[in-house]
């Protein structure tokens, strides 16, 4: 990972991964993702925050470059939540 901003976002998206699975109880309409996010270890919970940081991070990158200014927080929240939709 090459940005803090990158670094950060792999942070927060690891915690949220980390947090689905110290829930107590998985309700029945839990995305198809939190289920696979409930059976990753550790390890796997990293990769999958680095990897999805790294495209959020491109993606922001593609925004700015195209029309010179930075994404909005919802068009990142979108493009998280699609990404995490892909695991």
């Amino acid at each position: 990972m090459s940005s803090l901003r990158e670094r950060q976002l792999a942070e927060g998206i690891k915690n949220k991964l980390i947090a689905i699975q110290k829930s107590e109880q998985v309700y029945e309409k839990l995305s198809k993702w939190e289920r696979k996010a409930l059976l990753m270890d550790g390890k796997q919970i990293e990769k999958v925050a680095d990897s999805i940081a790294t495209k959020v991070e491109k993606y922001a990158a593609m925004v700015e470059m195209k029309t010179g200014n930075h994404p909005t927080p919802e068009q990142i929240k979108a493009k998280i939540k699609k990404e995490l939709e892909r695991i």
